[in-house]
């Protein structure tokens, strides 16, 4: 797994999202006659974004010391509410 994987799928998971919507919101025909090019071009411009970022390296460096604080305090929150709501659970 190469380093910027998590991020690179937030990137694909927003242009995936922004596909669907304009899948959604655009008629793939104006007047059941002509093509909407208008949505055509936005259609190209996404996959075209996606095939970029498919190809990318992202230059991100996660700062272990960092992460490493975030998780720790994200324990220490989590088992100081599990202590509360076990107090709440069984009050005297």
């Amino acid at each position: 797994m190469r380093r910027g994987s998590d991020l690179s799928r937030v990137y694909r998971g927003v242009h995936l999202k922004d596909l669907i919507l304009l899948h959604t919101a655009l008629p793939d025909w104006v007047d059941d006659v002509y093509v909407n090019f208008r949505k055509m071009v936005q259609l190209s411009m996404i996959f075209n974004e996606l095939m970029h970022l498919q190809n990318a390296t992202l230059p991100i460096e996660p700062n272990m010391d960092l992460v490493n604080t975030v998780r720790v305090r994200l324990s220490v929150c989590l088992s100081v509410c599990c202590t509360f709501s076990r107090f709440l659970a069984h009050p005297l």
